[in-house]
Formats: C-alpha cells, structure tokens, sequence
C-alpha cells in the first residue's frame, strides 16, 4: 500500500486527507471514509480506517480519509456558521475528488455522526455510490448531543452560556438546532444503494433494524455488548477481528472486479489562507504537510506567509494518544493564531501515534516508549537546529514529559509543559524493571518503595514524599529548575489538584532564588482538576498564559522585538481572496 496526504478544494474551503492505494495505482473502487466527530472518538476512529486502508490496499481497494471542514487539519473553524452543512458539503467534495482520481466506482463509510452524513451523502448521490457502511451510528443528531453532554458533565465540565458544552468543544445554538434534524432512519429509507450497519442494539437502533431489515440491500451485523476502549471519553464500540473481516469482505464483494488506472492524490503546500483575529485583522499562514527525520514522523508545518526574519520554531507534541491536533482541535487552532504573528508553528505525530509508523521492531500506539526521546533529537536535526537552538517544546501530559525530556537533551529556546508528571510509572518499569537510561527527567519512586507500595501504599507515598523533600535533585521540580538554569525559558503549567506532584523541596527552594532560574523560569497554576483541557474555561486560561510567556519572553529574546498579542487567542479560517 501506498499513501499520500493531501489538500483538496471545497465549497468551504481546502480540506485535508489521505489518499491511500495499492502500490501499482489500479483500484476496483475508492472508499471514501467519513471519521466520527468527538474528542477521543475521532482518533480511535482513525486508527481503524488506518487499518481498514491497508487491508482494502491489499484486496485492490483505494481509500480516501478526511477531516471535516472546520475539524482536524482542515480549514475553517468549529464555531463557524453553518457548521452542519459545511460537514456534509465536505463528504460530497470528498467523493467528488475519490471519482476524480479516475475510480468509476465510490463506496461510503461512516463511523458515529459521521454515519449521517454518509448515509444523507448516499441518498443525494452527487456522485454515484456503490455502497454504504455504516459503523456504530448515531441514530438522530440530538442522540450525539446527548452523549457528548453525559460525557461532559463526568468530566464536570461546565454548561455553556449559549449552546451545549461537550468535552473540549462547545456546540452553538444554531448547531444544536441543526443536529436535532439528523435522522439516520429518514436518510436510510431513500436508499436503494446496498447498506451494511455494524451496530449494536439499542431501542433507536431497533426501529432503524425493523425499518429496513428483510429488504434485498441491506445487512445488519451485531457487535453486540463489545467492550468500549476502556476510555471514558470515547463511546465508540471497537470492532473485533470477526467484525472487521465482515466489514472487509462487504466491501470487497461491493467493489466489481474490474481494476482501473487511478492518479494517486499528491502532497501539496496549502495555498494562503486567512487567520482573522479577535481583534478583526486577518494574517495570512500557509500550511505544508511533511515528513521529518530517519523515521518519517507526520508533521504539519504552519508558517507565516511574509516574513523577512528566520521565525522561532513552535513544535506541538501529542497529548497522549491524541493526534497532532491537541485536544479538541486545541494545537491546530493555537498554531494557525501563532504563525499568524511571526511564529513557525509544527504539530507533529511521534512515532507509533496519529499518521506517523512506529520504529522498526517495536509497536505502535505507546505515548511513553522511551523510543520518543529519540525522536524528539531526530526532529530537532531535521528542523536544522541538532542543539534545539531556537525551538519552543509545548506538550501537554504525556507530551509535557516529553517537551521536559527535549529541555534536557537538547538546548532549547523554551519549553511549554502542561499537566505534566515526572513521576508516573514507564512501561519499562512494570514487573520491576529499571527506567530506560535515555530517562533524564524521569523521577521515579524507588523500586523498594513501589515494593512497599503494594501493601502499604500510604507509608510507601508518606517516605518518598521526605525523601524528595530532603534529597538534592530528587523532587520533580528541580528538574525543571535545571533546565531554566541553563537559560531555557520553561513555563510549567499545572492544575490545582496536581500541584504536589512537582514536590517543592527544600534544596529547589533555595534553588528557586538564584537569578538564573527566577529569569527563566515561570510557574502558573490553573484552577480545578481539568487535567487534559476539556473544559472552555481552563483551556482559555491556559491558552492565555502561554501566549503571555511567548510574546514577553520567547519572541523578544529570538528576534529582538515584541508582538501585540491582540485577538491570538480566538481563531477562525477562511480562504484567502
């Protein structure tokens, strides 16, 4: 199998997608797979159409993957008019270019709402469809809004103003009005194309089954009571390797037999596009998809349009799991507002996460491997600074750690770390073992006491918390504390509930007084327990303090000037004129 990342052409404006085919570019059919829309939901989504690609490359089947208009790493922003048109216009532009690349035949995927909008997309048919899979489907939009609502109150998110809060994002008045006209059962019934749902039963769903089961075109297969990721977050149902062939096998007897020359989409530059402002005034940032480094890591490069002076580097790691967009779209927002005002802005997938493979002989999908240390060099060597001379490490939880690990290893101009642990237990460490020595931030409880932990974890918590206490260099924060004194401007945010686990010693209070560590050093306490940035308001306090740390500290100190930090913090993409 081959892919390429790709720009295309909306009604809306560019979006961004992967086309992935067989290595000799002769297909029986494009699939073209309409993602669920979420916070957690959309990555778990993407690691499946990742592995529906290749086995349909395998069977001689194209695939075209997207992110909706507004979502992803496609234009446009998620509070813009007219949201919910915008997303199904985005499915037709979708199957419009899949046709273009010379496949006659298209067939649907939709996985959650995303499942609407295909099945709405199949029933107007501005390209003729072959077939259509629907994957764990929303039955009515108002059942998505319902979800994301349960979900957002356990995450005690707080209710919006206008509109419905869900985790990360909040749903405008208008939206929630259009949602509420989502039916899949409406779309389903005008259907004469044939219709595999993968689903489990629910009330809704059974209406939907008693409508159209016994029909010649269409097919139910039960997922029944499968486990759900083991993440609150997600309430998409994964599919086991039965499921999954029947999906295969579907698709494969829907897609003819006849193979046909197809042009594969190539990689471009986005063209400029229109950042505007707060404050009303549009900048003008162009984005490039690209590879870096030995082992191809995935990274889109945001950079201004104009610039006469060699920008600093902002380099977004992953939270987590999550893709390189951050939560709820947060890193793709911040870096399209930051290379607005003179910054190069690139969110980047580490190895085995998001769109970028893991390293030979080892798996993917592991945000702690000790791999990533060596990945953060890799990007450095091949963003042309190999000491980290003027880069910008952000992360956020797990990506918090890592930008510490890069401030360590590296000579950066700043680091950004949010919510971040030096603490938490590595993978090499489970049964026993010993962190990996590339760990130089790592500060783990010692193995006696993790021991002593197993049946005394009080006791166990009670000692190491005197010893970090006590102990020069042993608390996390002196960590910090050593990276600052090697003039690295660090901007540690943490939330309240969290703010032990940085263990202010004795020895890094003292260190705290050198002038050294005071100049470089920030320290900015979020409130509430919003560990990963789901809620609007934490977020925008966040974001505020970073924009603060990088306009007075970072910029002035690579370039030499300041920057009005007016209208950074609220964003919205257009095309340019």
């Amino acid at each position: 199998m081959r892919s390429n990342p790709t720009f295309f052409d909306s009604d809306d404006g560019e979006l961004f997608g992967w086309h992935f085919f067989p290595s000799d570019a002769r297909a029986r059919a494009t699939v073209v797979m309409c993602g669920a829309l979420g916070s957690d939901e959309a990555s778990e989504c993407r690691v499946m159409y990742g592995r529906l690609a290749e086995a349909l490359a395998r069977r001689g089947i194209a695939s075209l993957r997207f992110d909706y208009h507004g979502t992803g790493d496609s234009s446009g922003a998620w509070d813009a008019p007219d949201r919910v048109a915008a997303w199904q216009r985005s499915v037709a532009a979708a199957c419009r270019i899949a046709s273009e690349t010379g496949t006659s035949k298209v067939i649907l995927i939709g996985t959650r709402l995303g499942a609407i909008f295909a099945a709405d997309e199949a029933a107007r048919a501005t390209v003729p469809v072959e077939g259509l899979v629907v994957w764990d489907p929303c039955p009515t939009g108002a059942a998505y809004l319902k979800e994301q609502m349960l979900l957002a109150s356990a995450y005690g998110v707080d209710r919006a103003p206008e509109g419905v809060a869900g985790l990360a994002y909040v749903f405008p008045r208008a939206m929630v009005d259009d949602l509420g006209q989502l039916d899949l059962a409406s779309s389903l019934l005008n259907l004469r194309q044939p219709t595999l749902m993968l689903s489990r039963r629910s009330r809704k769903i059974n209406r939907i089954i008693e409508l159209l089961e016994g029909g010649p075109s269409f097919t139910f297969h039960d997922l029944g009571n499968l486990n759900y990721s083991g993440r609150v977050t997600s309430l998409l149902t994964t599919l086991s390797d039965a499921d999954f062939t029947t999906a295969i096998e579907w698709i494969s007897d829907h897609a003819g037999a006849s193979l046909e020359e197809i042009t594969p989409l190539g990689s471009r530059r986005r063209s400029g596009f229109l950042t505007v402002s707060r404050s009303g005034l549009p900048f003008s940032v162009v984005e490039t998809a690209s590879f870096l480094g030995p082992n191809r890591l995935f990274a889109i490069d945001a950079s201004p349009l104009h610039t006469s002076e060699e920008p600093p580097i902002v380099i977004f790691l992953n939270a987590g799991l999550l893709e390189h967009w951050g939560p709820g779209r947060l890193w793709t927002d911040l870096s399209r507002a930051w290379a607005a005002i003179g910054f190069r802005c690139i969110r980047i997938d580490l190895s085995g996460i998001g769109d970028s493979a893991p390293r030979k002989d080892r798996c993917g999908r592991n945000p702690k491997a000790p791999e990533i240390i060596d990945d953060l060099t890799d990007i450095a060597a091949a963003l042309g600074s190999p000491d980290g001379e003027g880069l910008v490490f952000v992360g956020l939880s797990t990506g918090a750690y890592h930008a510490i690990e890069a401030g360590i290893h590296l000579h950066p101009a700043a680091i950004i770390a949010i919510n971040g642990t030096l603490s938490a237990h590595v993978p090499e460490e489970r049964d026993g073992g010993r962190a990996d020595p590339r760990r130089a931030a790592h500060r783990p409880m010692h193995r006696a006491l993790r021991k002593l932990a197993l049946r005394h974890k009080r006791i166990a918590g009670w000692i190491w918390r005197i010893a970090a206490t006590v102990l020069p260099g042993l608390a996390p924060i002196s960590v910090v504390h050593r990276i600052a004194a090697r003039r690295t401007d660090v901007l540690l945010l943490s939330i309240e509930a969290e703010r032990t686990a940085w263990h202010n010693s004795l020895w890094s209070k003292v260190d705290a007084l050198r002038p050294s560590i005071r100049q470089h050093f920030d320290v900015y306490y979020l409130p509430g327990d919003d560990h990963s940035l789901y809620g609007l308001k934490t977020r925008q306090q966040a974001v505020d303090a970073m924009t603060a740390f990088l306009r007075d500290k970072v910029m002035p100190r690579s370039i030499g000037r300041t920057i009005d930090s007016g209208g950074m913090l609220t964003t919205s993409s257009a095309r340019a004129a």
